[in-house]
């Protein structure tokens, strides 16, 4: 209970903090891990670990709602295009001067471009919510965080793992029972609000994401890919049904996602990052630099407004 008891406490510090500096909730848990581990040795127990999986595939399934296949069709080359422009310019711009200048070699060059050209959808979709209802921008900022995180997980599997054909079958099988699954959900989701059973409808939904969470491994996906990908195939769904995305989104981001954030920051040893200051220093200027210069321009272009807040 103890164990269980301390993360919380630590995320509702971090809340409150949030609230008086302005700062992005997330990030403050994310620091209140690094306290935790660092200065009082807490580490990650079964139970948070499940609830920070839970958190991350909730939040993007959440994600997946708000860019519907409509806006997808519409918007597609415009989200296409901010994250190709975001992803490889900061890729391109380590990798040169990982291999190049600091001399560090070909794959690890290359691993740090992919770890440091991703955006979090995780961060960027809580931070998004705080503008209140997102707009069309907003949604595009959105779907373009996700295809630089998508790119980063093509990247990585390229490079340091195997597709396997479990793979595409799954992602086969997603899109192809989309339809069926819609119409299914309908069907069910109204006779549940007919017969006036409160909270069986959420709890569906989550037997269906921890479903994913279990299936996506062993298919050689990410789980939060499938979530996010699930989200957008049912948003017209959920759209009917929106007191169950609201009971969503209470659960998620007051008890799911803290975890989650909370158990990024229990991974942070103060004492490697010391050791490898000069590296950290290096590849996150160039990396910010080189991120912020590819999001501004390319929304400038394609959005022609709020470039400076995209980057």
């Amino acid at each position: 209970m103890v164990a269980f008891l301390i993360p919380m406490l630590f995320v509702v510090i971090a809340g409150f903090v949030a609230i008086i500096t302005g700062i992005a909730t997330p990030l403050l848990e994310i620091a209140a891990g690094i306290i935790a581990f660092n200065l009082f040795g807490f580490e990650s127990t079964e139970i948070i670990h499940f609830l920070g999986e839970m958190g991350i595939i909730s939040l993007m399934y959440l994600a997946g709602l708000e860019i519907n296949v409509p806006f997808i069709r519409k918007e597609y080359k415009k989200s296409l295009g901010i994250g190709l422009a975001s992803f490889f310019t900061p890729f391109f711009s380590i990798l040169l001067v990982g291999k190049y200048i600091l001399h560090i070699g070909l794959m690890p060059s290359i691993l740090v471009g992919i770890a440091l050209s991703s955006t979090s959808v995780a961060i960027v979709y809580p931070v998004l919510l705080q503008k209140g209802k997102l707009d069309t921008t907003h949604k595009a900022l959105l779907s373009a965080s996700m295809i630089t995180d998508i790119l980063g997980i093509i990247m990585l599997s390229i490079f340091y793992s195997d597709v396997s054909y479990y793979t595409i079958v799954l992602l086969i099988l997603l899109f192809v029972l989309a339809g069926p699954i819609r119409k299914l959900g309908t069907i069910t989701f109204a006779r549940i609000e007919r017969k006036g059973s409160v909270g069986l409808r959420l709890k569906m939904v989550l037997l269906i994401l921890l479903g994913v969470q279990v299936v996506a491994p062993l298919a050689g996906v990410e789980a939060v890919l499938i979530a996010f990908l699930l989200g957008v195939l049912t948003s017209e769904l959920m759209v009917k049904f929106n007191t169950i995305e609201k009971q969503l989104k209470t659960v998620t981001f007051a008890f799911l996602t803290p975890f989650f954030f909370f158990t990024i920051g229990l991974s942070v040893n103060i004492f490697d990052i010391a050791s490898s200051f000069l590296f950290l220093v290096v590849f996150t200027a160039i990396g910010y630099l080189a991120h912020f210069a590819g999001t501004y321009y390319s929304v400038k272009f394609l959005l022609k407004k709020k470039a400076f807040y995209a980057g």
